[in-house]
């Protein structure tokens, strides 16, 4: 398994407005590599099923019969592009285009290990499962075989401390694409660059508020005493394309 890493990469720009306040814009992007994903070594054969179809009709082999059990007639003939046989006693074969078997041709699954004993070109179809039922099916393995990649732009607004108040705004748009988004994620066996689409955690908008306010009520005589316990507030308020919109507020006390 080969060692997982990332490259990161940004360049900003900062503007002072005034001399508490601070503008920041940037590009701000990343991109993993041999990340972990999961993938299936024991994946049907197409070709097979479109061979097969060739053979005794359309529709008789599809996207789900991969743990089926086919049975060719003697007599038939292939194709104009042969038949794959995904396993064999010398392992996977072709039967060349137009060729008239002369025998019946058995499988018992589409993979390349549903029967491993199994020969298909054997006319009693020696170490075929007799119930018809595949000895393996799918067969998941890990590897460090996935990419990532994220792009954005963000900008955010910070005010310094002052008069009582101290707040920062933040904004990100961003696209995130990956071909799995976390280990188990299950790419497509025979290229995995098809999996490639947008991350599972993609938020195309983020945005953060948040500000420190110290209430001037804390010496202020009566009505306003009352709120001399409230003291200073931090609130944070983020929010995200697709998630509900949710804040926090904390009570700072000494």
């Amino acid at each position: 398994m080969r060692s997982q890493y990332s490259a990161q990469y940004n360049l900003t720009i900062q503007r002072q407005l005034t001399n508490d306040m601070k503008l920041e814009v940037g590009y701000v992007g990343s991109q993993g590599h041999r990340l972990l994903a999961t993938h299936d070594i024991n994946f049907g054969n197409p070709q097979t099923c479109l061979d097969i179809n060739d053979i005794l009709g359309p529709l008789t082999c599809g996207p789900y019969f991969s743990d089926s059990e086919f049975i060719i007639p003697a007599g038939s003939v292939t194709g104009p592009n042969g038949l794959h046989l995904p396993y064999g006693p010398n392992g996977p074969s072709v039967i060349p285009p137009n060729t008239t078997l002369a025998n019946d041709v058995t499988l018992v699954g589409l993979r390349r290990y549903s029967s491993p004993q199994c020969d298909p070109l054997s006319p009693t179809a020696a170490g075929c499962p007799i119930d018809g039922i595949p000895v393996f099916s799918s067969i998941f393995a890990q590897d460090t075989i996935a990419n990532s990649a994220y792009n954005s732009l963000q900008a955010s607004l910070d005010k310094r401390f002052g008069n009582g108040l101290q707040f920062t705004a933040a904004y990100t748009f961003s696209k995130s694409f990956d071909q799995a988004s976390s280990f188990e994620g299950i790419l497509n066996p025979i290229d995995p660059r098809i999996s490639r689409s947008l991350s599972a955690f993609d938020a195309r908008h983020r945005i953060v508020l948040s500000y420190y306010w110290e209430l001037p009520f804390e010496n202020s005589p009566e009505p306003l005493a009352s709120c001399s316990t409230a003291g200073p507030f931090l609130v944070l308020l983020p929010s995200r394309q697709g998630s509900p919109f949710a804040y926090r507020l904390w009570q700072i006390t000494s």
